[in-house]
């Protein structure tokens, strides 16, 4: 029995019983699947799948266009931004 149904913070965390390991602007993942498991009582979680080679190459190239992106926007909304974190 996974535990991630019985909290709800992992719910409004957007945490399931089983999830995607890699974001490039999407949650994907089609690598192998392992199970995250608590360090306080090592009972199960959930589910992860882990991002495959293809997974990684999209993520670096989303990472990629939002760094230039994010470079090209002035100094004053980078700051606003930064500040609203």
């Amino acid at each position: 029995d996974l535990t991630a149904g019985k909290y709800s913070f992992l719910k409004d965390l957007g945490i399931g019983e089983q999830n995607k390991g890699c974001f490039d602007g999407s949650w994907k993942g089609s690598g192998s699947v392992y199970t995250v498991t608590s360090p306080i009582d090592n009972k199960p979680i959930c589910k992860i799948q882990n991002a495959s080679s293809d997974d990684y190459e999209s993520c670096l190239t989303a990472m990629e266009f939002a760094r230039k992106e994010w470079a090209e926007a002035p100094v004053p909304l980078r700051g606003k931004v930064v500040r609203e974190l």
